[in-house]
């Protein structure tokens, strides 16, 4: 099927209430929308951004088959590359890190090469199939598979060195790391995380650096990019989410751009003990989108305890109340991340953020909701439904995204 088949106006969304009701929740921003709010965004003429925005997000999950509309779009990964604006950024861009820049951006601040991308996504870009399709299915080049050995040697003792602090010393990074053991790969992390309880942050002022699983995912930028996060720190892999029988283990940036962003409704993932290593390996894992969230915020939890970024997001404890945040800005040593970033005045507050209050609980941290959505992903079921769990997740990686400063709500 042609990728730019996947691409449907918001009259489309707007004539099928029942395809719109099952696919919402599966929306990589707007999952949280009823079904109510949403139809009035795709019927409101006068606001073309958001009804155009949210088009798009529908556009990426759905399967694109109009006589029976359901889950399971390629849109996502897409990228999006639009001759009439031969520099802008957004060319070369997946259309999942697309949509949520837009979804974060200010409207009224937005530029002329995004606008044109909404309109595009959202709505015009329909039945647009031929040459001039702006879209394109990425094309996967295979990487040589690795193959894990038993050997291992002694991790020397940790030297000085005059590495920054965003780019973690492998010394540095082996100290988070249990010695090497014949037990599955999932287990010396998810015990470490266990481990690990500091003194708990409390919550005026806080600052964090987290990302979206689209962030993670994107070839470029802030994760993947020539000092990105990852690119930096690549001793943050493996990463791990689920649990004994019900595991997915990514070795490897290639692997965890392939699989980022994940999709579809949030559960618990399917039997097995998945290890994926280069992106031909992906495969489905059954756990939708709290699949990717989890593995967002677990690599966000590395670097903060490995002081690559920002401390304390471990130990920050969560609460119900509503949450609002603001960006920082890189200070004197112009890294991103660090004890000297600044409040950007200039940037929009995000919020309010209001996490289920049958997750968060009393008390609970951000390490104890990574152990919650881990055993959610592996199937044992607890108070609050893998949905839940998934809604307070994705509202920490996005309060935080990009590296934000709790400020009070407006």
């Amino acid at each position: 099927m042609p990728i730019c088949q996947f691409i449907v106006s918001p009259g489309f969304w707007k004539n099928h209430d029942a395809a719109l009701m099952a696919i919402l929740p599966a929306t990589q921003d707007y999952s949280n929308l009823t079904f109510a709010q949403a139809h009035a965004i795709v019927s409101d003429n006068s606001d073309q951004y958001h009804r155009f925005l949210l088009s798009a997000e529908l556009n990426t999950v759905w399967s694109g088959d109009p006589q029976n509309p359901g889950l399971g779009g390629r849109l996502g990964s897409a990228i999006y590359s639009n001759p009439a604006f031969p520099n802008s950024p957004l060319n070369g861009m997946t259309v999942d890190a697309i949509n949520h820049l837009a979804f974060i951006s200010n409207p009224n601040n937005a530029g002329a090469d995004l606008l044109a991308y909404l309109t595009y996504v959202g709505s015009t870009g329909e039945n647009n199939c031929g040459s001039s399709c702006l879209v394109t299915q990425p094309r996967v080049i295979p990487t040589p598979t690795v193959t894990p050995t038993a050997t291992s040697t002694a991790t020397p003792a940790p030297t000085p060195t005059n590495t920054p602090k965003h780019a973690i010393a492998h010394s540095q990074l082996d100290t988070l790391r249990p010695v090497p053991t014949p037990t599955p790969s999932w287990i010396p992390r998810l015990e470490l995380i266990r481990q690990m309880t500091p003194t708990p942050t409390p919550q005026g002022g806080a600052e964090f650096c987290t990302l979206t699983q689209s962030a993670w995912g994107m070839p470029a930028g802030i994760a993947n990019g020539s000092v990105g996060f990852l690119t930096l720190n690549p001793g943050l892999l493996p990463v791990t989410i689920g649990g004994p029988g019900r595991s997915t283990t990514l070795h490897t940036p290639d692997a965890v751009m392939a699989y980022l962003p994940t999709r579809g409704l949030p559960k618990a993932l399917s039997p097995g003990d998945r290890e994926f290593y280069a992106a031909g390996d992906i495969e489905r894992d059954g756990g939708g989108k709290l699949s990717g969230e989890t593995a967002a915020m677990t690599l966000a939890l590395y670097l903060s305890d490995s002081g690559a970024t920002l401390d304390g997001l471990g130990s920050f404890v969560l609460s119900s109340r509503p949450l609002c945040t603001q960006g920082l800005t890189a200070g004197l040593d112009g890294i991103l991340g660090t004890e000297d970033d600044e409040l950007d005045l200039r940037s929009p507050i995000n919020g309010p953020w209001t996490l289920p209050g049958n997750v968060v609980g009393s008390g609970m941290t951000v390490r104890d909701l990574v152990i919650l959505a881990n055993q959610s992903l592996g199937g044992i079921n607890g108070v609050a439904s893998p949905v839940d769990v998934y809604n307070a997740v994705v509202r920490v990686n996005r309060a935080f995204d990009r590296c934000r400063r709790i400020v009070e709500c407006p």
